[in-house]
C-alpha cells in the first residue's frame, strides 16, 4: 500500500522566533530599499526629449529617431517621451509622433483608413 500520511513536526519556538525576526529584516530592507530609489528617482536630472541614446530608452518610451539616419552610430538619439496607447495597446511613439507617422491615428494621410490603403486593389 503506502506510507501513512505524516504531519510535518512542530517548530520549536526558537524556529519560530528565529523565521519571525527574519521576516521583520527583509520587510525593513525592502523598506529601506523603496526609500533609496523614490530619493535617486526624485533628485535623478530627467533627459530632453529627443536627447536619449537606444539604450537608455525603456518600456513605455517613444522610439521616434530625432536624428537624421546619416548621423554616426553613437550620435543617434530618440525621442523618450511616454508613448501614446491605440487599440488598448501601446504604440511604439508619443503622440505627436504617432500622428507624425501614421497621419491621424487610424488614418492614412489622404483620410483612407489604414485597413483601406493596406487592401489589394480588387478586394472589397
Amino acid at each position: 500500500m503506502g506510507r501513512p500520511a505524516t504531519r510535518p513536526a512542530k517548530k520549536s519556538g526558537a524556529a519560530l522566533l528565529y523565521e519571525r525576526q527574519r521576516r521583520e529584516a527583509t520587510a525593513a530592507l525592502a523598506a529601506q530599499a523603496a526609500q533609496h530609489t523614490a530619493r535617486e528617482v526624485a533628485t535623478a536630472p530627467t533627459p530632453e526629449p529627443g536627447t536619449y541614446r537606444i539604450a537608455e530608452l525603456r518600456d513605455g518610451q517613444c522610439r521616434f529617431a530625432c536624428t537624421s539616419h546619416g548621423a554616426a552610430r553613437d550620435a543617434h538619439r530618440f525621442c523618450g517621451e511616454p508613448v501614446a496607447w491605440k487599440g488598448g495597446r501601446p504604440t511604439s511613439w508619443c503622440r505627436d509622433h504617432l500622428l507624425e507617422v501614421s497621419g491621424a491615428p487610424g488614418r492614412h494621410a489622404d483620410g483612407a483608413s489604414l485597413a483601406d490603403v493596406l487592401r489589394p486593389e480588387g478586394r472589397p
